[in-house]
């Protein structure tokens, strides 16, 4: 009997993506009504907040004379708020509907939607820069290309779109991806949430490079540049692994000092499991 009936995968031959199949066990639930805030805040939130820091001088080096910064499925509206700071006009939209709200009284009435990217959720051609940080994995493979389309129209020509995604180049998700075919009922809670399987939402598609690329250059935009984002920091790894209900206290700590080794062979081969890619959108 396979470990993990809820979670299968197969990688398309022509374009490189490892696209999955979920069957629910389990009614699903809105991601942020699981989180555990103090976990949250120090294993998930600390990491963010660093990676914006390295998203934002992305962003003044590609497009040093952007003013507008849309982020879409802007969650807590933590980036949104370090963008704003930055001195960029700030929007934002999510459709977990207790994010959305967090995000608002954060940021204040108008700048975050709740709800999801569609053509007239943006004045067409309004943004010099739309990000889409921990998104693209989450969209059913067959409306990727339509959701593509509407992040290049919500952009002026020229502007740029900033995503990142979890990668399966990354040693986190080899080992665990590997993880799935051992009889050990512990490996279903990491390959939940390497999954996200029990969210409305869940991780429908991973990406490589070279995959992400083929993707983004077909739907009308020319990579600028591609870099890795140290994603679970060992210092924060417990309370990562803690900041919602998949992954019990005791496996945790277990797993918690195995991160480093996985940490130092992701600095080794230099591909961790958060990939950034700024890709310019080209004319016409």
């Amino acid at each position: 009997m396979a470990v993990l009936p809820a979670v299968s995968c197969r990688r398309c031959q022509g374009c490189g993506l490892l696209v999955s199949r979920i069957e629910r066990t389990e009614p699903s639930g809105a991601e942020y009504s699981r989180v555990a805030e103090e976990h949250y805040e120090r294993g998930l939130l600390a990491v963010r907040n660093r990676q914006s820091s390295d998203l934002l001088e992305m962003i003044r080096r590609h497009a040093p004379g952007a003013k507008t910064l849309v982020d879409v499925g802007c969650g807590f509206g933590n980036f949104l708020v370090l963008g704003r700071a930055a001195g960029y006009s700030v929007r934002g939209v999510e459709p977990d509907e207790a994010a959305a709200r967090r995000a608002e009284a954060i940021l204040g009435e108008g700048i975050v939607q709740h709800g999801l990217l569609t053509p007239s959720t943006f004045p067409s051609g309004s943004a010099d820069v739309v990000t889409t940080l921990d998104v693209l994995e989450h969209i059913p493979v067959d409306i990727i290309p339509a959701f593509i389309a509407t992040v290049r129209q919500s952009l002026r020509p020229g502007g740029i779109w900033v995503v990142k995604v979890p990668t399966s180049e990354g040693p986190f998700f080899r080992i665990a991806h590997l993880a799935r075919h051992l009889p050990l009922a512990p490996v279903r809670g990491i390959l939940e949430r390497l999954w996200q399987s029990r969210y409305e939402f869940p991780h429908t598609v991973y990406f490589d490079a070279r995959s992400l690329a083929r993707l983004v250059a077909r739907s009308g935009f020319r990579v600028e540049q591609v870099a890795y984002l140290e994603e679970v920091p060992s210092g924060t790894a417990r309370d990562r692994l803690r900041y919602d209900d998949s992954v019990p206290a005791w496996q945790a700590s277990v797993l918690a000092p195995l991160l480093r080794g996985i940490n130092a062979l992701g600095r080794m081969t230099g591909r961790t499991d958060a990939m950034v890619m700024v890709a310019r959108r080209e004319e016409g």
